[in-house]
């Protein structure tokens, strides 16, 4: 089962009907209305990065981190993030220790909350040289995040050792927004302004995937199905793209 955010309507305002819908692999919808701000004791402003951590779908909406049962949707509960400076929580990643990295576009930041710990949030970084960081992974084998840099159009290596952040390839994209890894490892990337979804392999080679598309957003690749789910931050639409 995939799980689409909505912000249906202003990104950042507080207006309590975002909404979360289903659909199974095949495109079908399963339940427009799965989480439904203002319904059923929800809150639930602009929906935007999703995370499942075993039974749990975590979820970034302006300043806060919601938690909601998987299956049921049912609120588990909140952590604010406000407190740090949060303005424009963006996507969110897990490392391999459970910990949630979160980015916040508005205040070039970077922060850490530890679920095995009453979800304390921490600020891991912050800095304007992060260029608007949007979408980010975790790459485990070298212990650092990987982030999408919307303005500046770069992807950037976090190491979360000593905080030092650096490049990863020369190019520039117009207004990266989304990231992830396919099944060999290779990156991932959906570009909004361009309209066009990325492959890169080795952090040198780029492919184009689907290019004339409608603003492509947070990307998610399902390596069971080999494909990318890709929705439109538009386009009220979401495709699915299968990869060899």
């Amino acid at each position: 089962m995939y799980y689409v955010s909505n912000i249906a309507g202003s990104p950042a305002k507080k207006d309590n009907n975002g909404f979360i819908f289903r659909i199974d692999s095949s495109g079908n919808l399963a339940d427009r209305h799965f989480i439904q701000g203002g319904e059923n004791g929800v809150t639930l402003h602009a929906p935007k990065g999703l995370l499942i951590i075993r039974n749990e779908l975590y979820v970034t909406d302006i300043d806060t981190l919601r938690r909601f049962d998987k299956t049921t949707g049912k609120p588990l509960g909140s952590v604010r993030l406000n407190l740090l400076g949060a303005q424009f929580l963006d996507d969110l990643m897990t490392d391999l220790d459970d910990n949630i990295y979160i980015s916040d576009s508005s205040r070039n930041a970077i922060y850490k909350i530890n679920t095995e710990e009453n979800l304390m949030p921490s600020l891991v970084i912050k800095d304007p040289a992060l260029g608007t960081p949007n979408g980010l992974i975790y790459d485990a084998r070298h212990k650092r995040l990987v982030v999408v840099c919307r303005e500046s159009g770069e992807i950037l290596a976090v190491n979360l050792r000593n905080k030092n952040f650096y490049p990863l390839m020369s190019k520039k994209f117009k207004g990266v927004d989304g990231i992830d890894f396919d099944h060999e490892g290779n990156l991932l990337v959906a570009d909004h302004k361009a309209g066009t979804v990325y492959r890169v392999r080795g952090y040198s080679k780029i492919e184009v995937l689907r290019k004339n598309m409608i603003a492509p957003a947070d990307i998610s690749f399902d390596p069971r199905n080999k494909q990318v789910l890709i929705p439109s931050l538009k386009g009220n639409i979401v495709f699915t793209l299968p990869l060899n």
